[in-house]
């Protein structure tokens, strides 16, 4: 489904919130955090050979906006929202991105089956949230041609962002699994593909099946 260059990262800690109100206004958000400095080693997609290191002293482990500390994917009523918080704050709009680094996404994959890192999988949908050196944007990308659907609201809150979208534009469909990353797109390398910088750990919530969560939440 996906070629990336993969980061493995330390063990999530995964907690479920209710929100009050659950049963009139069917509402449930999955909040799951993640370490913090956590983007070092890169591992090939295919061998899992270290390729690279991004240590802590490097220009985008020092950036922080590459590295989550939580994200949050959320139901109320016929609205889905996802979002993440992050290590440090988002670029203002025109600053210039970490040195090399042309297009940064935060991606939320919406698949038909758990991702497992080797085999591949249909997707229903992938959502990403964008920022290119110059504007920020959001959208909804059509499965398996990844043109854009529609472009979705967002907002930004110093480190975090959170985008919506409604049940209908993503066809009503009511069981998927969420895989999240942060991708970023270095120049020319790797003919365009991104290089998959802070992603699942291994071990997190209940249900999940490897990088893969389920939802509606277990």
């Amino acid at each position: 489904m996906r070629s990336v260059i993969v980061t493995l990262v330390s063990a999530i800690v995964a907690g479920l919130l209710l929100v009050p109100g659950f049963a009139s206004a069917k509402a449930v958000t999955l909040t799951v955090p993640d370490e913090v400095g956590d983007i070092g080693i890169i591992f090939d997609f295919e061998t899992y050979l270290p390729i690279s290191t991004w240590g802590k002293n490097s220009q985008i482990a020092q950036a922080g906006y590459f590295d989550r500390t939580l994200f949050w994917f959320g139901l109320r009523g016929n609205t889905y929202t996802f979002g993440m918080e992050l290590a440090g704050g988002l670029p203002q709009e025109g600053d210039p991105l970490a040195p090399g680094v042309t297009l940064v996404e935060y991606v939320l994959w919406l698949d038909k089956e758990a991702w497992d890192w080797v085999t591949p999988v249909e997707s229903y949908f992938k959502l990403v949230f964008r920022y290119d050196g110059v504007r920020y944007s959001a959208a909804l990308l059509d499965w398996p041609s990844l043109t854009v659907k529609m472009f979705l609201p967002f907002t930004i809150d110093g480190p975090r962002f959170e985008m919506e979208f409604s049940a209908e534009s993503i066809d009503n469909i009511e069981n998927f699994w969420l895989f999240t990353s942060v991708d970023v797109y270095l120049g020319e390398l790797r003919n365009g593909l991104p290089w998959m910088v802070d992603a699942f750990d291994l071990d997190s919530v209940e249900g999940q099946i490897v990088t893969s969560i389920p939802w509606p939440p277990r």
